[in-house]
Formats: C-alpha cells, structure tokens, sequence
C-alpha cells in the first residue's frame, strides 16, 4: 500500500465519509491532519515491536570519547536507525546471536546527539529502521492504519465509540502482526537497502 491508500483506510476506519486523492498534494482538512500525524504515527508502530521486516545491521561510526563512562569506546547512534535492539562486537557475535550484553546508549556529556558505549572495537548494532511504504507487509499496515485512524479519530473529536472501537482493533492487529513476525526465520534480516532478506549467519 502507498501512503495515500493507507490514509484512505484510515479515514474508513475511523469512519470518515471522505477519501483523499493525493496526501502530500490535497488540501482538505482530512489531508492535512494525515501529514501531520503520519510519520510520528508510522515510527511509533515501527518502534513498538521487533519487526523482522523492518531491521537491519549497521556497523557503528566511532568517535571521539568525551563522555565519561567507563568504556574504553563511543560510537554515534546510527542516523537510520529508529531504535537499536542490541549491539554485538563483530561478524562473528552476530552470527553467534551473542549480543553485547555491557554497553550503554547515552547523549554527549552537552546533550547534543546520542551515542553508544562499549568495549568492542568495531561493533554492530540491530536496528529497526524506516522502511518504504510500498514494502510494509499487510499485517503491519492493518495495523499501522488503525493505528493512524485512532489517532486522527482522537484529533477529530470522534466518539469515544469509535475511539474504543479502533483501540482494541489496533491492540488485536498488533498481536497479530507479532505472531507472524515470529514465524520468520531469525536467521534472516530485512535490509531495506537491497529490498530482501539477507541470511546473516553464514
């Protein structure tokens, strides 16, 4: 589904009699309430689980240390990841599925940009990243939609029917989502770069 088709179940769901034609483009007040609530609404679905979709490996930058944790090393935060699940210290962790156990997300001692301290030397964060519209698997999109109708039904002053209505929806579509997630094989992560799972164990 692209974006359009997904803030047009939306709007069904929260039983809205109106269909958009273009969501970066239309002008109606439905149209606009999406593009505001669109993106924080799909990060917030793609970061409420471990989606095998929708993860990824990603070689951490390191950087100067000047924080003062006890690590001998500090690396910044992955700018595509939405959310770090864990840390290994090299190939072989990851393949061993021997994450990291003593590290530590934390900011900059000034606030300014988050980072990630630890030991290894050249470590490998899992992440969960933002993925194409057009590559959400349909159980996530049932579940993202509702979810986006329940927040628009919220900003709309639906009632609190509906409201309840799509809240134990969007909780149901979300165990659901989860129980086929977990029938991928862990072995095999989502790299949103090349569009396919990549067998990451060798």
């Amino acid at each position: 589904m692209d974006k359009t088709a997904i803030c047009n179940q939306a709007l069904l769901e929260a039983e809205v009699d109106k269909t958009i034609t273009s969501v970066e483009t239309d002008s109606s007040i439905e149209a606009g309430r999406m593009r505001r609530i669109y993106a924080p609404t799909k990060q917030e679905c793609l970061t409420a689980g471990e989606w095998t979709f929708a993860t990824k490996y990603i070689s951490l930058s390191p950087i100067e240390k000047t924080d003062s944790s006890p690590y001998s090393n500090t690396f910044s935060y992955p700018s595509q990841a939405l959310r770090v699940l864990s840390v290994f210290a090299d190939d072989n962790a990851v393949k061993a599925n021997e994450p990291i156990l003593d590290m530590v997300e934390a900011t900059t001692e000034n606030g300014s940009s988050k980072i990630i301290c630890c030991d290894a030397e050249q470590p490998i964060a899992l992440c969960i990243v933002d993925v194409k519209d057009e590559l959400l698997p349909p159980a996530f999109c049932h579940y993202f939609y509702l979810s986006l109708a329940l927040k628009f039904a919220k900003i709309s002053g639906a009632s609190n029917d509906i409201k309840n209505r799509l809240n134990n929806e969007k909780q149901q579509a979300f165990y659901e989502c989860g129980a086929l997630n977990a029938t991928v094989a862990n072995n095999r992560i989502y790299d949103s770069d090349v569009n396919y799972y990549v067998d990451v164990r060798g």
